[in-house]
């Protein structure tokens, strides 16, 4: 059970650091090419479109990717397939109004935004993949669309052109790459079903789990927004540069968890009473990986961030060292709250969660207008620290874990 399956998380750690690395170059292409205020607009339109994501998922892909796990059949109905397409198109028009209000460019806000609905209807699908273990195909498809992306959206900045052709690459490569996942799992029996489903049943599963990741998402998107309210354009593109590159550098910590999702999920059916030691495990390996990438990034970090994003952005570079020194703790922060999902430890993640947001909300409104971006990296830190503290504890609680599932 303890077996750690190394090709699906080296298949998805390549994906998640090459299409990483390439999303670097394009961030910092953007960053020399604009400047530093238009790329802290960017960054909010971006940022926007990213809550957007979150939103509209509710919290199906995480039920039809453990239900596939258990081999259950039918999971992928056409019910809720069209349920899944419709919500999200109203809620892609309803963020494209609120966008308006706040004054963002609408032409590239809906390019944006409904880049972001053929991306998240086509992981949907890509779940089907997750469940069958075969993160591997997920990997090259999710690869392959980052390459055609900027790519396509490199040539338009070398030619000059603006937003809406950033926009419009997001937009075409994710269609397609909607496209070829379809075809990809048609070919590993992946069948539609047509038998009735109850809706509110799986929703009153999923909308809880879809809480947590809106919850979770918004951690460091919070500090984006609320850094565009409280205080500059240029502390939100200093901030927005450094967060983006350590964000990156959490998707590592996405990878463990997706590759162990089958895993974990036969564990909770298994024995939810050994899942603390099981999850303790595995997080003594993530860890030891996390501190070698942070011994790494305190000496090559700073300089390399400057050699990359040029000397405007010296102040983020020093954020960006602080925030290295955070990854060992942010990287188990999201290995543990994806552990906590799967084993239906929802209702405790949302507290946590909850306590969280406010407490962000509250540090970033009393510390922003003092310190800007410093402000900003002060409350992340206090934030990340009790996620940590709260998500260990619940581990450790064993009347968590004699629950009924």
């Amino acid at each position: 059970m303890n077996k750690f399956h190394w090709k699906n998380f080296s298949w998805q750690t390549v994906n998640y650091a090459v299409s990483g690395m390439l999303l670097v170059f394009l961030w910092v292409l953007i960053a020399r090419v604009w400047s530093v205020d238009a790329f802290g607009r960017f960054s909010a339109i971006f940022s926007l479109t990213a809550v957007y994501g979150l939103v509209i998922e509710l919290g199906l892909d995480f039920w039809v990717t453990q239900q596939t796990a258990l081999g259950k059949k039918g999971v992928f109905s056409y019910a809720l397939i069209r349920f899944r397409c419709v919500s999200a198109f109203c809620i892609a028009v309803l963020f494209c109004l609120v966008g308006a209000l706040l004054r963002f460019e609408l032409i590239p806000l809906m390019l944006f935004i409904f880049g972001a609905y053929s991306l998240n209807i086509a992981h949907f699908f890509s779940c089907y993949l997750r469940g069958i273990e075969k993160l591997n195909l997920e990997a090259i498809l999710s690869l392959i669309r980052n390459v055609g992306f900027v790519a396509i959206a490199c040539v338009g900045l070398l030619y000059g052109l603006s937003l809406w052709w950033i926009a419009f690459s997001y937009l075409f490569t994710n269609v397609l790459y909607g496209l070829a996942t379809v075809i990809v799992i048609r070919q590993h029996q992946f069948e539609i079903s047509l038998k009735s489903i109850n809706l509110t049943s799986i929703l009153s599963h999923s909308i809880p789990i879809w809480i947590t990741g809106l919850l979770f998402g918004l951690t460091i998107k919070l500090d984006i927004l609320l850094l565009e309210s409280f205080s500059s354009a240029h502390d939100l593109g200093q901030f927005s540069s450094a967060a983006r590159i350590y964000e990156g550098g959490l998707l590592v910590g996405i990878a463990f968890a997706l590759t162990l999702y089958p895993q974990l999920s036969r564990q909770v059916s298994k024995s939810l009473e050994q899942y603390p030691k099981v999850i303790f495990g595995f997080s003594l390996l993530l860890l030891s990986m996390a501190l070698l990438a942070t011994l790494i990034g305190i000496f090559i970090g700073q300089p390399l961030f400057i050699a990359l994003f040029g000397d405007a952005y010296t102040d983020a570079s020093e954020l960006f060292f602080y925030f290295i020194c955070l990854y060992p703790i942010s990287i188990l922060v999201v290995f543990l709250y994806h552990s906590l999902i799967v084993a239906h430890k929802t209702y405790w993640v949302i507290s946590i969660l909850s306590f969280g947001v406010i407490l962000n909300i509250m540090f970033d409104w009393w510390l922003i207008p003092l310190y800007g971006a410093e402000g900003a990296l002060v409350t992340f830190a206090i934030k990340e620290a009790l996620l940590l503290g709260c998500f260990v504890m619940v581990l450790l609680l064993r009347r968590v874990w004699n629950e009924k599932v």
